[in-house]
């Protein structure tokens, strides 16, 4: 019995260790794959943001062509309205001074003719 103990112990003390050796192994290949899944995800987060940033820089990009361009049709369809309106009344003013100065020479006409009479 003494030498079944003594050829026990040792071999369990074996089994032992090699058990917490191979548990330390697979604990460290855990953290490394642990520390390469970390990895990975953080350089898919940081793709992702710049991917992020691309495309809002891109929106912004296109929404202030789009607000250029709606503004500039804007200012045309404003300017094209405005024309409408004025260019009628430009003609009324035109009309209307040359009434004024045919109105004008007939009354200095009437004002000599008035004068010569008396």
């Amino acid at each position: 019995m003494n030498n079944f103990i003594l050829l026990f112990l040792p071999t369990s003390m074996l089994c032992a260790l090699i058990g917490y050796l191979l548990g330390a192994f697979i604990a460290n290949k855990r953290a490394s794959r642990l520390t390469e899944d970390k990895i990975r995800a953080e350089a898919r987060a940081e793709e992702l943001e710049n991917r992020a940033s691309q495309l809002e820089e891109a929106f912004t990009s296109k929404a202030t062509e789009i607000l250029a361009n709606t503004s500039e049709k804007s200012k045309e369809s404003h300017s094209e309205q405005l024309k409408k309106i004025v260019d009628p009344l430009e003609q009324l003013l035109k009309q209307y001074r040359k009434d004024d100065i045919a109105e004008r020479a007939s009354l200095k006409t009437e004002i000599k003719n008035l004068e010569s009479r008396n």
